[in-house]
């Protein structure tokens, strides 16, 4: 036997186990209350049917603005759908009647609470694995005291720091190392529930009424010399202007700063540009840094406000 086909095996048998023990968690939490027989779906079905009216109803705020929706994942984390054999054709004829977001949420939380529907969330478990249900209330957390952490001069991601959680921002090659994107990742007591991108950045910006920051213009120009300067001419300016840098000894000497950004490359060239514009938009501005932080954290977690109920099994 080869090693690749060694590890094939180890992977396999190891969601084999995981698929188990959450087929088991599920049980154990819903035997009593669970409206049998039961079918679970993927991809098929009424679960598809589920993904294809999210993408049909539209989403309209309280002033009566039509707003864009986030991906699916988002609004509904589900990976498998659990659903009543004696009512899936009832349960299919209400979501196609639907035709607003709130609408279709309210008839997933009816047959959820009569526990004839279940949306479930699945990740790799060990032997004991948690089970929790999400947006069956509306989440909230309150944040309060987010800020941007000093930037360091050399390194290519950036962290808005809270007390419920730290976000770091950085960005990566894509499309064969053409281009680069930018990505914040959820740390702390939210640790590992999830990324949020480009897309995201913006809309969560957008809904608060700050600008874009990920547009066109973000870009490195092709003479990198000149956008090290750029850089580095900005870095001065808001020095003097009081900015802490943690490390600003790294600006004494201009032309080594030039050099060594040079040899980094355009990735860290990119990643500074950012930077420039979520200072621009969030630094000294606490209710909007604040709101942002929020936002983030229940984006990445599928606890939006327009997120529907699901079970999530980890």
């Amino acid at each position: 036997m080869t090693f690749d086909r060694f590890l094939e095996i180890s992977r396999d048998a190891l969601w084999e186990k995981s698929a188990k023990n959450s087929a088991l968690a599920f049980y154990n939490e819903f035997k009593s209350v669970i409206q049998k027989p039961m079918n679970f779906l993927r991809g098929v079905g009424l679960m598809n049917v589920l993904d294809k009216q999210y993408n049909k109803v539209e989403f309209i705020d309280e002033n009566g603005k039509k707003k864009t929706k986030p991906k699916r994942d988002k609004w509904n984390s589900m990976d498998i759908l659990g659903v009543s054999v004696n009512e899936m054709s009832n349960i299919q004829k209400e979501v196609k009647n639907t035709s607003m977001i709130n609408s279709l949420n309210s008839v997933i939380a009816q047959y959820f609470d009569e526990c004839k529907l279940y949306p479930i969330s699945l990740k790799k478990v060990g032997n004991n694995p948690k089970v929790e249900i999400y947006n069956k209330i509306p989440y909230e957390i309150l944040i309060e005291k987010a800020f941007i952490q000093p930037i360091k001069i050399f390194t290519n991601d950036i962290y808005i720091e809270s007390e419920k959680a730290l976000i770091q921002f950085r960005n990566f090659e894509s499309n064969g190392a053409k281009s680069f994107s930018v990505q914040g990742e959820i740390k702390g007591e939210f640790a590992n529930q999830g990324k949020i991108g480009e897309g995201p950045i913006n809309y969560i910006l957008e809904d608060i009424g700050l600008p874009n920051i990920i547009d066109k213009d973000l870009k490195v120009n092709k003479d990198l010399e000149y956008t090290a300067n750029l850089i580095y001419d900005w870095f001065n300016t808001i020095k003097q202007e009081g900015y802490k840098f943690s490390d600003d000894n790294k600006l004494k000497d201009k032309d080594n700063f030039i050099k060594e950004a040079i040899k980094k490359g355009r990735k860290y060239l990119y990643s500074k540009i950012f930077e420039m514009k979520l200072l621009d938009v969030l630094d000294n501005n606490n209710k909007k840094i604040n709101e942002f932080t929020k936002q983030s954290i229940l984006y990445a977690k599928s606890q939006l406000d327009i997120s529907s109920v699901f079970v999530k099994i980890s």
